[in-house]
């Protein structure tokens, strides 16, 4: 059943490139003649193909940024913080500890991130796995 549907896409893409093609080869004038005994609009059709391209380039910058994610996750190491900062208010505190006390954290993370109070819990974490993976975590009191 599945190789039946992808030979079917595989079938109607081949037919739209092959359709594609031969318009993209006419010439202008045979062009213009077909356009005009369809009495079809050409400035719609326009408008319709740059909507389709549009769209083509919206979902082929989403599927590649949905493979990065993916590869991101794949090769990110799981950092597993101390048991202490698990406690999302504590891990909350000790992100505004960090950035308050580090010159480097002052100027590298947003007024968000370093006062902490417009960050999610999973946003905190994610800070703190981030300095943890890249070896910066400071030490705890």
């Amino acid at each position: 059943m599945n190789s039946t549907k992808s030979t079917d896409t595989a079938c109607v893409r081949e037919l739209v490139d092959m359709a594609i093609n031969e318009l993209l080869t006419m010439p202008k004038d045979e062009f213009r003649a077909l356009i005009a005994d369809n009495r079809l609009d050409i400035e719609a059709l326009a408008n319709e193909a740059r909507a389709i391209a549009t769209r083509a380039v919206t979902m082929e910058g989403k599927r590649k940024l949905q493979c990065a994610r993916a590869s991101l996750t794949v090769h990110r190491k799981p950092t597993q913080l101390p048991a202490t900062l698990q406690d999302p208010s504590r891990a909350r505190e000790y992100v505004r500890r960090i950035a308050s006390s580090s010159a480097l954290m002052r100027e590298k993370l947003t007024l968000a991130a370093r006062s902490g109070t417009a960050l999610s819990d999973r946003d905190v974490q994610s800070i703190l796995e981030d300095l943890a993976s890249l070896g910066d975590l400071p030490e705890i009191d």
